[in-house]
């Protein structure tokens, strides 16, 4: 916290990638310091071009197994929420894509589980997936696996952890649970309800374009040159 003071106050102007991350920084620093948001970017699909609700089912995790939350994440989906999800939906299926995904995670593998590893062109899988799930139970920062996936207009369910840094709202641009139950609910929701789920579609393409785009990216960039001139 001495060096971030230190090095907060001598800059002309502090980069931070969300509120939160602000809202830290003004707190370190301790007096008036110039700030500029930009956080991650994310290209956003055309509506037009997104794959209906009919065409799609299953679910899809993704993530990098380097990161230990990744795996944590995964656990849990398989062992406590997968179960509860397979009473109400018999036939729902998981898809698990991510760089080495070590041999406990591979061994969750199984009927209603794929764990695909690696895989080189992730938009075929986010077209076809009706929901994507990340129920992280630690970690911090922007998380890009949620961004992407409403980028690609595909409705997401995370936890509180996993909306941290990315400004969306509960209910209506993203569904959050932080208990097995209360996620399973939440997938379930969306997951047999098509207008919940167009809804929830159209609210992260325009959500996340807003908050994460180029458009608003660059707006941003220029403000930070400005602060520097």
């Amino acid at each position: 916290r001495r060096l971030e003071r230190i090095a907060a106050r001598s800059a002309d102007v502090v980069v931070t990638l969300s509120d939160d991350d602000e809202n830290y920084i003004r707190e370190v620093a301790d007096t008036t310091i110039t700030c500029v948001r930009v956080p991650n970017v994310h290209d956003v699909v055309d509506k037009q071009d997104v794959p209906g609700f009919e065409s799609r089912s299953g679910l899809l995790f993704v993530g990098g197994f380097d990161h230990a939350p990744n795996g944590d994440a995964v656990e849990y989906m398989v062992t406590d929420i997968m179960p509860l999800l397979i009473r109400k939906i018999p036939d729902i299926h998981l898809t698990v894509v991510g760089s080495n995904p070590s041999n406990r995670v591979r061994a969750l593998a199984g009927e209603h589980v794929t764990i695909a590893g690696w895989v080189a062109d992730l938009d075929p899988i986010y077209a076809s997936t009706r929901i994507v799930v990340a129920p992280l139970r630690y970690g911090a920062g922007v998380k890009g696996k949620v961004g992407q996936a409403l980028a690609m207009g595909v409705p997401m369910v995370t936890t509180s952890i996993g909306n941290d840094g990315m400004m969306l709202e509960p209910g209506r641009d993203i569904e959050i649970a932080d208990d097995a139950e209360s996620f399973a609910q939440r997938v379930i929701g969306v997951y047999e309800n098509r207008q919940a789920w167009e809804a929830m579609s159209a609210r992260g393409l325009q959500q996340i374009d807003e908050l994460f785009g180029r458009r608003t990216t660059s707006q941003r960039i220029a403000t930070l040159i400005d602060c520097l001139r």
